[in-house]
């Protein structure tokens, strides 16, 4: 049987995905299909800067995409 990733594996993980699941203006198809593409290994290149997440990802097109995540800072 196939090793399932887990998502949200400690306190601040768990907080991170109910913030984007319960609050985040997103389409309700967006996180599935992102965890799917995480699992199948299809993110690559993720990149961290203060406010921004910014991530190549080969989905189900030819040709891969950027894909940005931008949030308020916490200061």
């Amino acid at each position: 049987m196939a090793k399932v990733r887990k998502f949200g594996n400690t306190w601040w993980g768990k907080a991170w995905l109910d913030a984007l699941e319960q609050r985040a203006l997103v389409d309700p198809n967006r996180l599935p299909r992102g965890r799917t593409y995480a699992r199948q290994d299809r993110v690559r290149e993720i990149e961290l800067s203060p406010g921004e997440l910014r991530a190549h990802v080969w989905g189900t097109r030819e040709d891969p995409y950027t894909t940005t995540l931008s949030m308020r800072v916490l200061t």
